[in-house]
């Protein structure tokens, strides 16, 4: 059975995905609300009212969602159920992962950063967004 998952790091590009063997369908851009990216050695998102996320939504099976978080790099992200708002401006149910909070480390990661600038530029994320991303995280 197909998940809808919000993607908002690096999982969020679908040839990465493809590469690991995983068949994300159906993307779409979507926004959290009350939720900001964080980023340390990886991206996570923290719980804070007034702050938006933005990332891909896509429908991956339950069984490729298990193998990709199954890798030691993010073995540690736990799933939430969350309410997305697509683009289109509808609200639907989706999984997200994220670290625990007690386990995200905001050491600085400049690397992965521009990774996820570049990206989300080329998925054609909202520029306050990219622009937010860049100044708190790349400089």
């Amino acid at each position: 059975m197909a998940v809808d998952t919000f993607f908002y790091g690096l999982f969020m590009d679908a040839a990465l995905l493809r590469a690991k063997g995983i068949r994300a369908r159906a993307p779409r851009e979507g926004r959290l609300d009350d939720h900001v990216l964080a980023i340390g050695k990886r991206a996570t998102l923290l719980s804070q009212p007034g702050r938006t996320v933005h990332g891909i939504v896509m429908a991956l099976d339950e069984r490729e969602l298990t193998r990709l978080y199954s890798e030691p790099s993010v073995s540690e992200y736990r799933a939430q159920d969350v309410q997305v708002t697509l683009s289109d401006g509808n609200s639907i149910a989706a999984r997200v992962y994220v670290l625990p909070p007690q386990l995200h480390d905001p050491a600085p990661n400049p690397e992965y950063a521009a990774r996820l600038y570049d990206l989300a530029r080329r998925l054609g994320l909202p520029d306050p967004y990219l622009q937010d991303i860049h100044e708190r995280f790349i400089r």
